[in-house]
């Protein structure tokens, strides 16, 4: 399988980042990607003029949903355009755009229906999300029936034809788990591969507790289906 970055789209779901959205874009524009779609959660800065000023797809929610409800969104928009892939990265500039050509590298020479950019830099990340982390990568691993390392990474690569079997019911951060229950359940292929990542002094937008009791819930509800 040989991909044509034509038919990828690069997926930014955005609350907020107007410090790093238009950096974000320029590294992916230098790494040959040309088409991105910025779905702006209900941001209340200037995230979405700077994307609109980029001369990007933006696609703005007129109140903050959540970032499955921003999947949702962005996943819709590339499976009606007819892309064959999307690539989803996190718009507060922790993943290295030129990381996407190793995600590409790994499922163009695997059996893989979509890979997941797994985080190394342990160290550098908060300690509470590096437990969390490795506790809800068990679980996911447990009820999708696939290894995962690294359930909770925003940065992946996967092909639009599973876009179908995958019908979110969480509009939060746990929906990216449960993204992968439903790919995993409809047999589908995970795979990881290791990629950086920055953490700066930024506040993170997850809540240890909240967040958690919605993961919770989220994963209760899958083991009894």
């Amino acid at each position: 399988m040989n991909m044509d970055k034509k038919h990828l789209l690069i997926l930014l779901p955005a609350y907020n980042e107007e410090r790093f959205i238009g950096k974000v874009i320029d590294k992916i524009r230098k790494n040959g990607f040309k088409n991105i779609l910025v779905v702006d959660d209900g941001s209340n800065d200037n995230t979405y003029e700077i994307a609109v000023k980029k001369k990007v797809k933006t696609i703005k929610h007129i109140k903050n949903k959540g970032k499955g409800a921003a999947l949702k969104t962005g996943l819709s928009y590339a499976y009606s355009e007819g892309y064959d892939f999307v690539a989803i990265l996190d718009a507060d500039n922790q993943h290295n755009p030129m990381d996407l050509n190793k995600l590409i590298r790994e499922m163009e020479s695997g059996n893989y229906d979509i890979i997941i950019g797994k985080r190394i830099n342990y160290e550098k990340m908060p300690f509470i999300r590096e437990i969390t982390n490795k506790v809800t990568s068990l679980v996911i691993s447990l009820l999708c029936k696939n290894r995962v390392m690294d359930s909770q990474s925003g940065f992946r690569l996967l092909k639009t034809k599973l876009v179908p079997f995958i019908n979110l019911k969480t509009d939060r951060f746990e929906a990216e788990s449960e993204m992968l229950i439903q790919i995993g359940r409809n047999g589908f292929h995970i795979g990881e591969i290791p990629v950086s990542t920055l953490y700066g002094n930024e506040k993170s937008s997850i809540n240890p507790i909240i967040d958690a009791f919605r993961f919770i819930k989220m994963a209760v509800n899958y083991m009894w289906v």
